[in-house]
């Protein structure tokens, strides 16, 4: 299971987000969650583990923007 939270900065929106992630062939359920109803819905699903990309996804955008830039120049 996935799920995409909206985050400031964002270069795409999570609906987009949402579509990508239920593409890829591991994954079976994708839900759009704001912050105080992610808290609610890991609490009543107990998962076993818990993967956050928060950090590693906003090093990414970084990448991103710092790539196209040097292209553009």
């Amino acid at each position: 299971m996935v799920v995409v939270r909206p985050f400031d900065g964002e270069l795409v929106p999570a609906s987009a987000r949402a579509e990508l992630a239920a593409a890829l062939r591991v994954v079976d359920y994708v839900l759009l969650a704001e912050d105080e109803d992610l808290e609610s819905l890991i609490a009543s699903l107990q998962p076993i583990e818990i993967i956050e990309l928060e950090e590693s996804e906003a090093d990414r955008t970084q990448e991103l923007i710092e790539h196209v830039r040097r292209r553009q120049t």
